[in-house]
């Protein structure tokens, strides 16, 4: 609740944002001169309509969801393209119109969507970086001011499989890991914060089988059915730890708007 609160009360500051720039005429927010796939269309609260996102998980859905309630409520007309994959087609969308925002997660942006595979020490840092490169592309597009909102990717196991394995650590998982079903979803397979930064640092850790879910509890039920599984899944509140060396960084959700109308209307 103490989480959800802190999101609710970040929404007031996207609202303004975008008050500010529907009056600009500009920020793609779906005013009738835009190019944008809600161009033209003032149907429902009789404000600008605003497409948002989202990426192909469950906490994504619930999200733009929430987002796109809370934008009706105050006047705006808002629609959504929900479940569009993974951060590099959530983005591609957002640079080529199809979308308007979508929320993303301030280190997942500057691994998935910029190459950067050196963190911040800080999540204000980390913040800080990934609205420069945003704003310093082409086109460019603007993260708001953050959400005071985290989760983090944890990983859990049958009590019964811990206990003949005796794992209690990820060097522990390294060793046993051939015997092991390693359930996740299937971006932190192949991210470089992932699966891939786990086996450089952890020698050995090979799981024996990898079964792909992209639901937020399709990890846990799988876990909890099969006998040798391991699985992947998100906590909140919490800390995001990669699994590095130094102990990893943590990232925070924030709204990235699209510019692409607002640079198509300036003379």
């Amino acid at each position: 609740m103490k989480n959800r609160t802190k999101l609710i009360r970040a929404i007031p500051t996207l609202l303004a944002t975008l008050a500010l720039l529907a009056l600009a005429g500009c920020g793609n927010v779906g005013s009738s001169s835009g190019s944008g796939p809600s161009a033209g269309d003032d149907s429902g609260g009789g404000g600008p309509t605003i497409t948002v996102g989202s990426k192909n998980f469950t906490e994504q859905y619930v999200l733009g969801e929430l987002y796109a309630q809370a934008l009706d409520a105050n006047g705006f007309n808002a629609e959504t393209k929900l479940d569009l994959g993974s951060s590099a087609i959530a983005d591609k969308a957002l640079q080529n119109g199809q979308i308007d925002m979508y929320p993303e997660y301030t280190g997942t942006a500057l691994v998935e969507i910029f190459k950067q595979m050196e963190q911040p020490d800080t999540p204000q840092a980390t913040y800080q970086e990934a609205k420069k490169a945003y704003a310093d592309r082409d086109p460019a597009n603007t993260m708001l001011e953050p959400a005071p909102f985290n989760n983090t990717y944890g990983i859990f196991v049958r009590r019964e499989v811990a206990e003949e394995y005796n794992l209690q650590t990820l060097a522990d998982l390294a060793e046993a890991s051939g015997d092991i079903t390693f359930v996740c979803f299937s971006e932190f397979l192949k991210r470089p914060d992932g699966v891939p930064n786990m086996q450089k640092n952890y020698e050995g850790l090979k799981f024996g089988e990898v079964k792909i879910v992209n639901s937020i509890d399709l990890p846990g039920r799988t876990a909890r059915r099969g006998r040798r599984r391991r699985g992947l899944h998100h906590r909140q509140p919490a800390r995001l730890r990669r699994a590095r060396g130094d102990g990893g960084s943590e990232e925070h959700l924030a709204l990235l708007l699209s510019r692409t109308r607002c640079q198509k209307q300036r003379p």
